[in-house]
């Protein structure tokens, strides 16, 4: 019985290496995708401007849901 509990727990110890890996990896890609993020909105004019876009694309989806559901 205690080899199978030995077993069980290296089958559970290499799922969660491996799962702190996938984490460490989406981090690491997480923090690429922001800097770029931060990169395109300095491009695009600062952050006043993407306050402008964002407000102007909810204004246009209420729109479109006004227009459908009219």
């Amino acid at each position: 019985m205690s080899l199978g509990i030995s077993e069980e727990l290296n089958h559970q110890n290499k799922m969660l290496n491996e799962m702190e890996d996938e984490l460490d990896q989406a981090t690491t890609d997480l923090n690429m995708l922001t800097r770029k993020t931060r990169e395109m909105i300095k491009q695009a004019g600062g952050k006043k401007n993407f306050v402008v876009i964002m407000g102007m694309s909810f204004v246009v989806i209420i729109l479109l849901l006004l227009i459908i559901y009219s």
